[in-house]
């Protein structure tokens, strides 16, 4: 809140990593298919996996229903990530079966990490369905391609220096219940 005492407020920018090979974020770009994804107690969840066992997972639908034929992307950040370390892409439900569980069909799944600040897709799936979530098949997971032929769009020292410029940066100011 800005008031007499508080007429300026600086924020830290967090530029891409510039590392080679390097990600810092995820995108799950998920393509439902006949058969929606109901929301509420019936959820999906899209993760990483990486050589070391470790695992990176994110809520996709944000507890809400995705209808037939929809698309929807979802965007995460990640502890700085090395591409080489990465092993599988996967999706996991919360569907508990039976006669009033949940069923969803995913016609599409393509996964991206952003290097450099560059998208590179790590997975690209497509089918009808290319998975059918039940009761009984509750996780997928494929290998993750994690070669990529990309050249970083700067180089490695770009982001190191604080007289960096930065060509364009949007910025939002919403007031409150106080006039500005």
């Amino acid at each position: 809140r800005f008031t007499g005492g508080l007429k300026t407020k600086a924020w830290t920018l967090a530029l891409p990593s510039t590392a080679p090979g390097v990600f810092d974020k995820v995108r799950f770009e998920v393509k439902t298919g006949a058969d929606d994804l109901r929301g509420g107690n019936d959820n999906a969840y899209g993760y990483l996996l990486f050589k070391n066992g470790t695992k990176r997972e994110v809520m996709l639908n944000a507890g809400q229903g995705w209808g037939n034929g929809s698309t929807n992307t979802v965007v995460f950040d990640v502890p700085p990530s090395t591409l080489t370390d990465l092993s599988h892409v996967g999706v996991r439900t919360t569907f508990g079966g039976g006669i009033d569980g949940d069923n969803w069909n995913m016609d599409r799944l393509v996964t991206s990490v952003r290097i450099a600040g560059k998208w590179v897709t790590v997975l690209n799936g497509s089918g009808a369905p290319l998975v059918r979530f039940t009761g009984g098949l509750k996780d997928w997971k494929a290998a993750a391609t994690t070669t990529t032929g990309i050249t970083p769009c700067s180089s490695p020292t770009a982001f190191s220096t604080g007289s960096t410029v930065v060509p364009r940066l949007a910025v939002t100011v919403k007031t409150g219940a106080d006039d500005l």
